[in-house]
């Protein structure tokens, strides 16, 4: 029996031992290519200082104590942080071929393996050359009206609030704003979702982001945790998006492309994705990765069904939340600086009628411009933003090994004062043309940057200027005394405030 006891001991012991010694030589990895960061906690890494502090918090601090190169552990799992906009230049724009992919720790499932984010070498080519397509102006004039739709929408629900009260919160309303226009957009399905409660698609598309959220972040952290954990998900073919969800979503794109084809004509994003395709000399076959050349093909290569399905969903995935949350941001930042809203009401007034808004007179409002890109460098929705090291690369005598993960924080960056002067204030007039020749490209990326940045930001804004001047030609926005200054932050890995955000509203005496 004290035999048994003993070997058990052992096994205990020498478990134990295995964990620290592979602990020990996990966590040595940035000392051994000399980059400085925080002490990492046994099997956690950094990852409890997320939930104590959040990511803005976070990494300002970083980057305050260590410079602009950090080296962090997500569990056992090293993260390089790269502040630097010369270093950013050289990763996303200059070296691109060598850190062209991002790494992707955890396999999410088929459908999402084939959007553009999640993809990888010619298969990410392909895609973003068929479906970037369509975010060029030609195809975004044609569904501006669409978005307009939807800020009629907005402007009713305010209405309906105003019969109550003049001081309310805006991350609902914004956020059915949100769905609305993602849906009229893509689909060309204009519904109010803030006052339909129960239509199905809207509720599948929230349950989609809900359920696609927490289902990349949760075994995302496990995985970095315990590495291993990766493979027991795929043997279990693990899928963030639950079952329901892409049933109903396939079915719906599937239905939608089968009627575009029979009559054709439709202004929406779903149609102009169906025909972007065209001839290439290099392609991509989706099922089994490899490349053909077109000389080989009888005719022109499109993309599937399901590729088509998983980027519209990821469209949501993507802008959902995050579009809303730059709106309210917005709103926000025009409610604290009174004389900032005067001027952008000023310029709406002077250069557009009060219908029919074209997308070149949006993009031609330069004021509105500077405030969403001011708002986008105080507030940027994306957090970080990554790259795979492709094979070992040297930059400013720093080593990256290959396989490394490379991270961009964005907050940090945005807020650093070698990059913005008293970076705290809120202040336009740092995007004139003529204070941005003066400043490095790579200081203010809120979508990225390089071949692999946010495709779809020509959207994004467009959606979130036609909402601000929607609104602004109606209303006066001051912030309420229901609301704290500046807003309390959630921690999570996309930027949204806490609770919501508070703002007064007051119709003005006539409308612009």
């Amino acid at each position: 029996m004290e035999c048994v006891t003993s070997l058990i001991l052992f096994g205990i012991v020498f478990t134990l031992l295995l964990i620290y010694i592979y602990m020990k030589k996990a966590h040595s990895f940035f000392q051994r290519l000399g980059i400085s960061g925080p002490k990492p906690a046994p099997f956690f890494g950094i990852l409890p200082e997320y939930k104590k502090k959040g990511i803005t918090e976070l990494d300002l601090e970083l980057i305050n104590k260590y410079g602009n190169v950090v080296g962090i552990y997500h569990g056992h799992k090293p993260i390089v942080l790269v502040a630097d906009p010369e270093m950013i230049k050289d990763i996303c724009v200059t070296k691109f071929n060598k850190f062209k992919n991002r790494k992707v720790n955890l396999d999410l499932g088929p459908l999402l393996r084939k959007t553009v984010a999640l993809s990888d070498n010619s298969q990410w080519t392909f895609l973003r050359e068929h479906i970037s397509e369509v975010f060029k102006p030609n195809y975004l004039e044609q569904i501006t009206g669409k978005v307009l739709q939807s800020t009629e929408h907005l402007i009713q629900n305010i209405e309906q609030k105003l019969t109550a009260e003049n001081d309310f919160n805006f991350q609902e309303l914004c956020l059915a704003f949100s769905v609305d226009s993602l849906c009229n957009s893509l689909f060309g399905y204009n519904v109010n979702s803030y006052k339909d409660r129960d239509d199905k698609t809207v509720n599948m598309i929230k349950k989609g982001w809900m359920a696609g959220t927490a289902g990349i972040a949760r075994p995302a952290v496990a995985c970095a945790v315990c590495p291993a954990m990766s493979k027991i998900f795929s043997a279990f073919s693990y899928n963030a998006i639950p079952a329901d969800v892409r049933k109903f979503l396939t079915n719906l794109v599937t239905k939608k492309m089968k009627k575009r084809h029979t009559e054709g004509g439709r202004t929406d994003l779903l149609s102009f994705i169906m025909t972007s395709s065209r001839r290439r000399s290099v392609i991509v076959d989706s099922q089994n990765n490899t490349t053909k050349s077109a000389a080989n093909m009888s005719s022109d290569y499109r993309l599937s069904e399901t590729e088509i399905v998983a980027n519209c969903l990821f469209f949501f995935l993507a802008g959902y939340d995050t579009t809303a949350s730059t709106v309210v941001f917005t709103l926000y930042c025009l409610a604290k600086h009174p004389s900032c809203q005067d001027k952008v009401v000023s310029e709406i007034s002077n250069n557009l009628s009060s219908e029919n808004m074209s997308y070149h007179e949006i993009d031609n409002l330069q004021y509105l411009d500077m405030v969403l890109n001011e708002t986008l460098r105080l507030f940027p929705t994306y957090l970080r933003y990554g790259r795979a090291v492709g094979e070992d690369t040297i930059i400013k005598g720093i080593k990256f090994p290959k396989g490394t993960e490379i991270q961009f924080p964005i907050y940090a960056i945005h807020r650093n004062k070698d990059n913005f002067p008293n970076p705290e204030k809120f202040d336009p007039d740092r995007f004139s043309k003529e204070n941005v020749s003066k400043r490095h490209p790579m200081s203010f990326i809120p979508f990225g940057a390089g071949p692999r940045d946010c495709f779809g930001q020509s959207y994004a804004k467009l959606a979130v200027k036609l909402a601000v001047v929607s609104l602004m030609q109606k209303y006066k926005f001051s912030l309420s005394s229901k609301q704290n200054d500046p807003p309390t932050l959630a921690k999570t890995f996309y930027l949204r405030p806490e609770n919501g955000l508070w703002l007064t509203v007051d119709r003005r005496m006539c409308d612009l």
